[in-house]
C-alpha cells in the first residue's frame, strides 16, 4: 500500500514510468480475485485487476504532484482537486479507501489488553464489564500521574453533573 503514498513516488519523471508496477500487481493478486472463507463461502473480488493496473498507470502521474503532503492529506487534496477522480479511477479509489480504513498496526488493541491485564488481576477477577470499562477509560485517557490530581475538584464537578441529571 505504500505506493499510494505520494512521498514514495520518484522525483524524476523517468522513474515514474515503472513506479509501483510490481506492487500494484501484488495488490491485484490479493484484492482482484475471488476467495473462499472458512465456511467455504465465496467472497467476490473487490477490484477489477486489469482495470486497476490501467488506472494506476494514469493516476501515478497525478500522485507525484502531491509530494509535500502526508498520505491522508495528499488523497484529500487529490479527491478535492480532481472532482472526477472517483468516476475516472473507480478501482483505484476503492484501493485507496481500503488503505485509509485498514489499520496498519494492532498496537492500540495490544495496549488496551495490556491495561486490562493490569486492572483485572486475580484479586479483582469478579469485576463487572462495566466497571472494567470505566477503569480502562481512566487508565487509557486519564492523567498518568495521580499524585497531583485534584480529587476535590473532580468530586465537585461530578456532584454538579449528578444533581443536574436528577432534576
Amino acid at each position: 500500500m505504500r505506493i499510494l503514498d505520494s512521498n514514495e513516488a520518484p522525483n524524476n519523471r523517468d522513474g515514474l514510468n515503472t513506479y509501483g508496477e510490481n506492487e500494484i500487481k501484488t495488490l491485484v493478486e490479493f484484492y482482484g480475485k475471488a476467495k473462499k472463507n472458512e465456511s467455504n463461502t465465496i467472497c467476490e473480488a473487490i477490484l477489477d485487476g486489469n482495470t486497476l493496473i490501467r488506472e494506476w498507470r494514469m493516476a501515478r502521474n497525478i500522485i507525484c504532484n502531491y509530494k509535500n503532503f502526508r498520505f491522508i492529506e495528499a488523497w484529500y487534496h487529490i479527491f478535492n482537486n480532481n472532482i472526477n477522480f472517483h468516476n475516472q479511477f473507480p478501482n483505484l479509489t476503492k484501493l485507496i479507501e481500503l488503505a485509509l480504513i485498514i489499520p496498519l498496526s494492532n498496537g492500540v488493541v495490544e495496549r488496551v489488553f495490556s491495561h486490562q491485564n493490569l486492572i483485572k488481576t486475580n484479586l479483582h477477577n469478579k469485576m463487572s464489564i462495566q466497571t472494567l470499562n470505566l477503569h480502562l477509560l481512566l487508565s487509557l485517557n486519564g492523567p498518568k500521574d495521580f499524585s497531583n490530581y485534584d480529587y476535590e475538584k473532580a468530586y465537585t464537578f461530578w456532584n454538579g453533573i449528578s444533581r443536574f441529571n436528577q432534576k
